[in-house]
């Protein structure tokens, strides 16, 4: 639980900084388009992952050594999907809410803009 306070808060802080660094470089408009893109993205491969359209299992190479052999018996099945997904899940998440924060930032400058 608190793991997901502390992402958050990452989240936060790297919205925000991205954003700051797109309003300066690409001004409001593009600013914008970046930041609902990514989090459109974010939401799409969330719904793409859970609903299992897409296999999980390409997080493998990423996950730190003691997490990288999925624990049941059946390497290729849905037991090892799930158990990859709680590796997906949290980031794809994450991305989300990152482009979430660039956002919303972006509305509170363009509302003072």
């Amino acid at each position: 639980m608190y793991l997901n306070f502390y992402l958050e808060g990452v989240a936060g802080i790297l919205g925000t900084t991205l954003s700051l660094l797109l309003y300066k470089q690409v001004r409001m408009f593009w600013a914008f388009i970046i930041s609902i893109v990514l989090t459109f993205i974010g939401v799409l491969c969330l719904l793409l992952f859970q609903e299992s359209y897409v296999s999980s299992f390409w997080i493998k190479p990423f996950l730190i050594e003691s997490a990288r052999e999925c624990p049941y018996p059946d390497q290729e099945g849905r037991e090892c999907n799930s158990y990859y997904l709680g590796y997906v899940i949290p980031t794809v998440v994450f991305v989300a809410k990152v482009g979430v924060n660039m956002s919303f930032l972006n509305v509170y400058q363009a509302s003072f803009g």
